[in-house]
C-alpha cells in the first residue's frame, strides 16, 4: 500500500467512524479472545472512553462471555489511528 492510498483510506475510517458515532446503536461485537480483548482495551484507551466501559471489557477478561462489544466509532478511529501511525501520516487536530 502506497503512502497515499493509506492516507485515503485513513479519511476513509475517519469519516465513517464519524458517521457512526451519530447513528444510534454502536455496538461492534466480536469473539472473547486474549487478542480481541487487548485490540479493545487498546482502541477504548485511545478513544478516551468512560472509566465504566473499560471496565466492562475487564469483566470479561475470564472468557466466560462467547463475545464482548466495544463502540463501532471508536474500534473505526483507532484503526485509522494505527494506520496513521505506521504511515507517518499526521492526525488531524480534533475539533
Amino acid at each position: 500500500m502506497t503512502k497515499q492510498e493509506a492516507i485515503r483510506f485513513c479519511e476513509f475510517f475517519d469519516e465513517l467512524s464519524q458517521q457512526l458515532a451519530t447513528a444510534g446503536c454502536n455496538d461492534n461485537l466480536m469473539p472473547n479472545t486474549p487478542e480481541n480483548r487487548k485490540f479493545l482495551f487498546e482502541s477504548q484507551r485511545w478513544g478516551s472512553c468512560e472509566a465504566d466501559a473499560i471496565e466492562d471489557l475487564k469483566r470479561h477478561e475470564d472468557e466466560s462471555d462467547k463475545d464482548i462489544c466495544a463502540m463501532d466509532f471508536v474500534v473505526f478511529g483507532y484503526l485509522a489511528h494505527l494506520f496513521k501511525k505506521h504511515f507517518n501520516i499526521e492526525e488531524a487536530p480534533v475539533t
